[in-house]
């Protein structure tokens, strides 16, 4: 169990390296929508996303937050996303 753990700690880390492009180790909105971007995905999706993965909701998504965010959409979390995708599209 531990191996698989420790797998996806390090796939969540690949992830979050690609998103942080200043390497700083933090992902703001624009690094999101740069990757948003490149892969012609819609722009909302993007804000969506970082919205709910930024929990402290100071504009900075930390690689703690990041792997909080994944470990909560992989482990059924499929409602708080939908909440925050028909919450985002109603406003």
């Amino acid at each position: 169990m531990a191996i698989k753990e420790d797998a996806d700690e390090m796939d969540c880390l690949s992830a979050f390296n690609l998103f942080d492009g200043n390497n700083n180790r933090m992902i703001d909105d624009e690094e999101m929508s740069r990757i948003y971007d490149s892969e012609m995905m819609p722009e909302y999706r993007a804000d969506v996303e970082f919205d709910f993965l930024d929990q402290d909701r100071d504009g900075l998504v930390t690689l703690e937050e990041f792997i909080s965010g994944m470990y909560r959409v992989t482990k059924g979390a499929s409602d708080e996303i939908l909440s925050y995708l028909t919450d985002d599209l109603m406003t």
